[in-house]
This record gives C-alpha cells, sequence and structure tokens, in this order.
C-alpha cells in the first residue's frame, strides 16, 4: 500500500516537472524567435534618426571607396538604374567605413545616393563636375573625420534631402561650391565648423535644416545671391546664419537661439528681406544684424534676450515693420543710415539702453513705433531731418527699470515730432540738448512725464518751435493751467498755443502786457486830438 504510494507520488512529480520543462523551453523558444522576428522588422525597416549616431547598419551591404568617373561607370558598379530623371542610378543601402567614401565627377546621367552610412577620412560624399539636376542625395548619415562631409562643386540643380552630418575635425556638415539652384531639405549638420556652407551658388533653396553645436556658422552665404531660407533652426553656434556679398537673400520663419555672437548676421548684402524670423539669446552679440546692407526689408521679426534685438549700419533704405525686441540688452539701433523707415515696432524692457536709438543718419522715418520701459524710449544723435509720427513712449506697466527721457535729441537737427504720446517718464517727454536746433514738435501728447519737476519737456536748443505754423496749434500738457502760455525749461521756449484734453486749442487772453501797451498808446492819441482841435480853431478863427 505504501509502496503503490509512492510510486504515484514519483509519478506525479516527473510529470509536473515535464510539464514545467516543456513550458520554459517552449517560452525561451518564443522569445528567441521573437527576438530574431525584432531584429530582423528593424533591419528591413532601417531609419536614419537626426538625434542619435547609434544606427543599425547590419542590413547594410559592406562596401569599398566608389569612385564614378563617367557615364559607363555606373554599370561597371552594377547599379540598378538607367541613369534617367524617372530611373536614376541606384547607390543606396551601403556601408562604407573606409578611408573614402563616394566620389563622382563629370557625369551626365541622373543618379541617387540613397540610405547609406558613410564614415571616412576624406572625401565622404562628392561630387563634382556632374550635370545640372542629375544628382540626388537622399537618407545618408555621413561622418568625415578630417574634411567635409558632403561636397559639391559645379555641379548645380542638386537635391540634397534628410542627410545627417558630422565632421569630427575640421570641415563643413554640407559645401555647396559654384553650385547654384540646390535644393536642400530636412537635413541634420551637427558638431562641424560650419553647418551648411554656399560659396558662389546662387538661387539655393534651403528649408527646414537643423543646424546645431557647430564650432562657427549655422548657415553661411558666401557670393551666393538670390537665397531662400525657410523654417531652419539654428541653435548653439557661434553665429546662427551669416551672409557676406551675398545680395537678395531672402529669410522667412527661421529660428536662431543661443549663439555665441549674432543670431542673423548679414554683412555687405543688400536686398535682405527678413520676415517672421526668431532670433533669442545670443550671448555676446545681437539678435539680427545688417552691415553695410541696403534696401533691406526686416518685417514680423522677433528679438528677445540679445545684445541689440535689431543693429543696422551702414545701410541705405532699410525698412523695418511690425517687430518685437523685448528683454534684450538694447532694442533697434540705427547708424550711418540714409531714409530708414520704422513703422509699428514694439521695443520694451530694453535692460541697458533705448528702445530705439539712430545716430549719424538722416531722413528717418518713424511712424507708430512703442518704446516702453527702457532706460530711454527713443534716441538721436547726429541725426537730420527725422520725422516721428505717432509714437508712444512710456514708461508704464511697472517694469523694474525706469524709462528716463521719451524722446531725447543731441547734435539732432530740422526733425519733426507730431501726434506722439509722451507718458510717465521719470524725466522729461522730449528733451532737446543745445545742439539741437530747428526742430518741430505739435500735437503731441504729454502725460505726467518729469513729476516733480516745473514742467514735461526741455528745450536746450536754438530755434526749434513747439507749434505747427499753419495753425498755430501747440501740444496738449496734461497739466497746463489754460491760462497763459506753457513754459517748457531750457532757454526760455514756450508752446504759445497748447491744447486741451480734445487736442483743440484754447484762446485765452494773452497777458497784462496788451493793456500796458494801450495804456501807453492813450496819452498819445489825446495830445494828438488837442492838438487837431487847436489847429482846427485856429483855422476857424481866421
Amino acid at each position: 500500500m505504501i509502496n503503490r504510494m509512492r510510486k504515484r507520488i514519483l509519478l506525479g512529480i516527473f510529470v509536473f516537472g515535464l510539464i514545467f520543462f516543456t513550458t520554459v523551453i517552449k517560452t525561451q523558444s518564443t522569445n528567441s524567435l521573437l527576438s530574431s522576428d525584432n531584429q530582423k522588422n528593424d533591419q528591413l525597416n532601417l531609419d536614419f534618426p537626426f538625434t542619435s549616431e547609434k544606427l543599425i547598419v547590419l542590413s547594410l551591404t559592406p562596401h569599398g571607396y566608389i569612385e564614378i568617373l563617367n557615364d559607363a561607370n555606373f554599370t561597371d558598379y552594377g547599379f540598378l538604374g538607367s541613369g534617367t530623371a524617372l530611373e536614376p542610378y541606384l547607390i543606396e543601402n551601403y556601408n562604407i567605413s573606409s578611408s573614402k567614401g563616394i566620389y563622382i565627377n563629370g557625369t551626365t546621367k541622373h543618379f541617387l545616393i540613397r540610405n547609406c552610412y558613410v564614415d571616412t577620412e576624406s572625401e565622404s560624399i562628392y561630387i563634382s563636375n556632374v550635370a545640372e539636376g542629375t544628382a540626388s542625395i537622399i537618407n545618408n548619415f555621413v561622418i568625415n573625420n578630417d574634411g567635409d562631409s558632403i561636397y559639391l562643386y559645379s555641379s548645380s540643380g542638386a537635391i540634397l534631402t534628410n542627410n545627417t552630418c558630422r565632421t569630427n575635425k575640421t570641415g563643413v556638415g554640407i559645401y555647396l561650391d559654384a553650385s547654384s539652384g540646390a535644393i536642400l531639405t530636412d537635413n541634420f549638420c551637427y558638431n562641424s565648423t560650419n553647418g551648411i556652407v554656399l560659396f558662389t551658388s546662387n538661387g539655393v533653396t534651403i528649408t527646414n535644416n537643423t543646424c546645431i553645436d557647430n564650432k562657427a556658422e549655422g548657415i553661411l552665404l558666401s557670393y551666393s545671391s538670390g537665397a531662400t531660407l525657410t523654417d531652419n533652426t539654428c541653435t548653439n553656434n557661434i553665429n546662427g546664419i551669416w551672409t557676406f556679398q551675398s545680395s537678395d537673400a531672402t529669410l522667412t520663419d527661421n529660428t536662431c537661439s543661443n549663439h555665441n555672437k549674432n543670431g542673423i548676421f548679414m554683412w555687405t548684402s543688400s536686398g535682405a528681406t527678413l520676415t517672421r524670423n526668431t532670433c533669442t539669446n545670443s550671448k555676446f552679440g545681437d539678435g539680427i544684424r545688417l552691415d553695410a546692407a541696403d534696401d533691406a526689408i526686416l518685417t514680423d521679426n522677433i528679438c528677445i534676450d540679445n545684445g541689440y534685438g535689431i543693429y543696422l549700419s551702414i545701410s541705405n533704405g532699410p525698412t523695418l515693420t511690425d517687430n518685437i525686441c523685448i528683454d534684450n540688452d538694447y532694442g533697434i539701433r540705427l547708424t550711418s543710415c540714409l531714409e530708414p523707415t520704422l513703422t509699428d515696432n514694439i521695443c520694451s524692457n530694453s535692460k541697458l539702453g533705448d528702445g530705439i536709438k539712430v545716430s549719424s543718419s538722416s531722413g528717418a522715418t518713424f511712424t507708430n513705433n512703442t518704446c516702453n520701459s527702457n532706460i530711454d524710449g527713443i534716441a538721436l544723435y547726429s541725426c537730420s531731418g527725422a520725422t516721428f509720427t505717432n509714437n508712444t513712449c512710456n514708461n508704464g506697466d511697472g517694469y523694474d527699470l525706469t524709462q528716463r527721457w521719451g524722446i531725447k535729441l543731441e547734435y539732432s537737427d530740422s526733425c519733426l515730432f507730431a501726434y506722439n504720446l509722451l507718458q510717465e517718464n521719470n524725466e522729461f517727454g522730449i528733451f532737446l540738448d543745445s545742439n539741437s536746433d530747428n526742430n518741430i514738435i505739435h500735437h503731441s501728447v504729454f502725460i505726467d512725464n518729469n513729476l516733480g519737476g516745473t514742467c514735461q519737456a526741455c528745450d536746450e536748443g536754438t530755434n526749434n518751435t513747439w507749434y505747427e505754423e499753419a495753425t498755430e496749434e501747440g501740444n496738449y500738457w496734461n497739466e497746463w493751467n489754460e491760462e497763459e502760455p506753457y513754459s517748457i525749461d531750457g532757454d526760455v521756449a514756450t508752446d504759445p498755443y497748447p491744447l486741451d484734453e480734445n487736442m483743440e486749442r484754447l484762446f485765452f487772453e494773452t497777458s497784462s502786457e496788451t493793456d500796458f501797451e494801450y495804456i501807453l498808446i492813450l496819452p498819445s492819441l489825446i495830445l494828438v486830438a488837442i492838438l487837431l482841435k487847436r489847429k482846427r480853431n485856429t483855422y476857424i478863427g481866421k
């Protein structure tokens, strides 16, 4: 009985063990199969991420240096395709890790370099003197250890899309030399000397590229006219976008942040159009800087936390409209500019200086600009012929810095100020120094400036006029007593025709001096009347 029970127990243990062992083996086999399938799927769905160098390259075919020197070499290598636009020769899915990568020179056929991993010492992907519009370079990961990752020379009309480029020593991520009309889209260039460089390459389109952590410029244009840059992101370079001797560039919706110098820097590049670009946190430079860039148009750009938000020098005819410059050291600065136009810009909370400052310039036009809570609102130095209309300079909004002057002129002559609002500035609403002459100020509104002082403006210059001569209408001063001309600090200047809150002139008795004049004249009139009467009587007596 006992032996039979022992046999049953031993049989049960054996059966349970067999079931457990079988289950474990089956589970391990299933996991192994799943792992194998997943690895296979990863290999088949190879993708080059922009933010990682840990690439799965097992599915790529190892290949040595590829050198194409004529059209026949494409078939010599056995590349698929026929060399037409619809069926280009395919150089794809290769892992090229050697001293040299891919070199193509002097061909006329269409070709496509795609899905390759290239890690070389020199000539990673080098294209030279190929027929226009025949080169396409798409979705490659390219590392060059001592040169440029992708280099095109005299190869116009190329298409470069979704490539990731890095150089480990010196070199450029993507370099176009004498290669006009190229299209660069969705490329990622980092840790190089420059991210993207154009040299003598005109009419290039650069869209949605990312250039990060390069030792110099994110994007550099040199002697390359007519470029279009849209939706690019440049971060943590020396300069974000830099153009040199490159006219008629169009920059739209680009983001440039955290640069050691400038977000966008244009030097001797005329005819530029900058629209809706955002430039922030340029540590030792400016958000947007243009030097010797005539006829530039800047519209709807945003510049925050830079040195100058926007800086222009030696530039004729620039137009700045609807730009926002806030929390910079200085807002907008123009120097040595001819006939600049500034309209509807907002420059506020400048930490070290002016909202807008213009120096050594002539013929400036300021309309509907808002400069609040800066050190000074608008400042002119050594300027002539400026026109200010409908601008607002207001300390306001409780910012921790206090705006001193609303508008300040030094060494500036023949300027016109009309319909401006000067409010709550710590010192004068408008200040004219002793070297600022022949300026006209009328129909402007002065409210609560220089509280505690004797008046809201100061004029130390000569022959400045505080009213409009044609209408004999002056300005509105909120503390005016409506009984006499408004006295202005400085060299005995007055507003003889101050306006009420409805901007209408009140006619008041000028002073008691008029009555005194009549008193002096009256005895003379009486004496003349007596003499005339005596003469008349003498004449009748005769």
